[in-house]
């Protein structure tokens, strides 16, 4: 009974993903050929795209979204897709362990994911997190406009701006001034113990506020989260509410935050 309900639902599945995906311009099959990934893995969809189709010019397209058909042994594999330093929602990816070495086609799921960038510069890379086999990557790709999408990076200058302690065992909000025009990115950093950072709001030059959740979440010791602008901004002070993860008392956790400008 399991077995002929997920097989409807990922028949049903698979016509809406290609419904969607008539709308891209050119569909890519990467195949993976049931890859068995295991913990914290990245894989580089232009890597293999240049492998598995070389005579495509990537360059003349844009990345509009990505299937991936896998499954995890436990079902609780997450992936996300990461465009230009800017990463998507994490998707779940279902899987039963008893048929994690089965190769039948209804034992793997198909996860679709949109680009969470504004455009598509800089690398795409999936991530995933768990215990994995996986089959193939569809990518839909759109046809550029003009190639200005896929030019260079533009460099980043990081300045330190400030760092913050916080000791308490309940949460406290601290502000960090900025003052500073063009940034394009924010980075904070734990340099001391895991720090669960509840709420972090900007506040623009002109007086605008905006809460970024992207960063909320455990920033564990000396990791780093970050956001990328689409547009550089004015911004004038940051306002943090956190915790830090102690395990022992008194123990403090310190975050430090740096901008990044656009280099002239």
């Amino acid at each position: 009974m399991k077995t002929a309900i997920k097989t409807v639902l990922t028949g049903l599945t698979a016509l809406l993903l290609v419904g969607s995906a008539i709308a891209a311009d050119k569909r890519i099959v990467l195949r993976m050929d049931d890859d068995h990934l295991k913990g914290q893995n990245r894989v580089s969809i232009q890597r293999e795209i240049r492998d598995q189709f070389p005579s495509l010019k990537l360059n003349r397209f844009t990345l509009d979204n990505i299937v991936v058909v896998a499954k995890s042994r436990l079902g609780k594999g997450r992936i996300k897709l990461e465009v230009d330093n800017t990463t998507s929602f994490s998707h779940q990816v279902g899987g039963y362990p008893s048929e994690f070495h089965d190769r039948d086609a209804y034992t793997f799921y198909r996860t679709k994911i949109i680009n969470p960038a504004y455009s598509s510069r800089g690398r795409w890379n999936l991530l995933l997190s768990g215990n994995f086999k996986l089959r193939k990557i569809i990518v839909n790709l759109n046809r550029a406009n003009s190639y200005d999408d896929f030019e260079p990076v533009p460099r980043i200058r990081f300045t330190k701006v400030g760092t913050l302690q916080f000791s308490k065992m309940y949460e406290e909000t601290k502000r960090v001034r900025i003052a500073k025009d063009n940034v394009k990115v924010i980075k904070i950093k734990s340099l001391r113990n895991a720090v669960r950072l509840l709420d972090v709001e900007v506040v623009f030059r002109n007086g605008n506020t905006r809460f970024l959740s992207e960063l909320e979440g455990v920033i564990l010791n000396g990791r780093t989260k970050e956001i990328t602008f689409r547009n550089v901004r004015d911004i004038q002070t940051l306002r943090i509410t956190a915790v830090p993860r102690m395990t022992n008392y008194g123990e403090r956790g310190t975050l430090q935050v740096s901008v990044g400008k656009l280099r002239r």
